[in-house]
């Protein structure tokens, strides 16, 4: 436990812990383990870190006393195992700390790993985890079993195959949805239009889906160029390439890049795209957090750079963490003009810290800046020029970007006009006629 301490007070650890196996002592048992890592601290510090372990022993003491109340008198005595309380309690911690904090017993932690590792089998939505109400659907992807099943965007999942989601992270409600090909998954949906809830069982599959869709990349009236980018994966910044060379080459002054609806991924990928946009050595963004090595500086990379090409960037609510590096890192550098609304403020480094019982803590260690030092997270990315839209536009418009990317007139009945995208193309032909009449 000396490790965490380093991260969080232990007043306020036990006070969590204690809340932890009140809310969570019917979860499934695991084994708990100690951390394994041997961090050791300044012997500067020797005298605070020993008074701070005897006022942790003493609050540890509160914690074994509630374990043994609830042992001896919880009407349900196969709810309150030792191995069942701790895991609560270490679950209560970890959510207490912020959304993204979290305690991943072994089974939950190996579906994360195998996430992260590319064996990507789930049911196709784009989702966000809602403070209270549940997980809110952006959109179901064009094909995918979920778009078959019948979910649509603005539904509400409140149960995944039988578990609440309140009280779990997003990480831990995307493993549960996940799991193997051609297994099903029953969602419990809350849907407006509809006085009861709905249940949907899903095939999970192997979801396939390009950064750039193959209909992302078009060329808009007065040759201003649109590209829509999906999500931050290891093929993202290679595709923003290419489609940026196609553009210059059909012959586009202007460039639109469409972050709206975009979650994020890895970094180096926004390291990427933001290379082709500053020059070689730029700060793209840096971390801060309380140890040396949390504190780092990325810069832009050596690659193809279109330096003077105008750009809009679109962004709104549900743009988060490397569409919104992209998007603060360019803005600061004069180099695009932000569209839209204000980002999802989802700037912050997890470290994931493997556990004895094979499972894992992932707690928050540092958060991200834009070179002009402006924090993200819980700030988000105010745009520019703000174009507000309605709840039923920003779904309309969330189904219309997966299926039809860069469409700014309706086609039918189904369909609205993208206002946000007519104000980017406006703003992009003004700069362009302004530095025309430089010349």
């Amino acid at each position: 436990m000396r490790n965490i301490e380093t991260v969080i007070s232990w007043k306020k650890t036990v006070c969590a812990m204690l809340a932890g196996l009140i809310t969570c002592c019917a979860f499934v048992p695991v084994t708990a383990g100690d951390d394994t890592a041997k961090n050791k601290k300044p012997a500067t510090q020797k005298a605070k870190t020993t008074q701070s372990d005897d006022t942790a022993y003493e609050s540890m003491l509160i914690m074994v006393t509630v374990m043994k109340v609830l042992q001896r008198y919880y009407v349900d005595p196969s709810k309150v195992s030792s191995r069942q309380l701790l895991s609560g309690a270490l679950k209560g911690m970890l959510h207490e700390l912020d959304p993204y904090s979290s305690y991943e017993p072994a089974k939950v932690y190996k579906k994360t790993s195998e996430r992260f590792n590319g064996k990507m089998v789930g049911v196709g939505i784009l989702i966000y985890k809602t403070k209270k109400s549940g997980l809110k659907v952006i959109t179901p992807f064009v094909g995918s079993p979920a778009a078959r099943a019948g979910i649509k965007p603005g539904d509400l999942i409140i149960e995944i195959n039988g578990h609440k989601v309140n009280g779990l992270t997003l990480e831990q409600c995307i493993s549960m949805i996940k799991g193997p090909k051609g297994s099903e998954v029953t969602l419990k949906v809350i849907r407006r239009s509809k006085n009861e809830p709905l249940y949907f069982n899903v095939t999970r599959t192997i979801i396939k889906r390009s950064p750039v869709p193959y209909n992302g990349v078009k060329m808009l009236p007065d040759k201003v160029g649109y590209i829509r980018l999906n999500v931050f994966s290891a093929e993202a910044g290679p595709s923003i390439g290419k489609a940026l060379a196609k553009l210059k080459k059909d012959g586009a002054k202007a460039i639109i890049l469409d972050l709206r609806n975009n979650p994020g991924g890895l970094l180096q990928a926004a390291l990427s795209i933001c290379s082709y946009f500053i020059n070689t050595g730029e700060l793209v963004i840096f971390t801060e957090g309380r140890e040396k090595n949390s504190c780092q500086k990325f810069y832009a990379l050596k690659s193809k750079k279109y330096l003077e090409i105008p750009l809009v960037i679109l962004i709104n609510s549900y743009s988060a963490s490397a569409s919104e590096i992209v998007a603060g890192c360019l803005r600061d550098h004069n180099r695009a003009v932000l569209v839209g609304s204000k980002s999802f403020g989802k700037g912050s480094v997890q470290r994931l810290h493997k556990l004895a019982n094979n499972g894992a803590i992932r707690f928050t260690i540092a958060k991200y800046y834009t070179p002009d030092r402006k924090v993200i997270h819980g700030a988000g990315i105010k745009p520019d020029i703000n174009v507000k839209l309605s709840l039923k536009e920003r779904l309309t418009l969330a189904r219309q970007l997966s299926r039809e990317p860069g469409l700014l007139k309706p086609t039918n009945n189904q369909e609205i006009a993208d206002i946000q995208l007519q104000r980017a193309l406006q703003l992009a032909k003004g700069i362009v006629q302004f530095r025309d009449n430089q010349k």
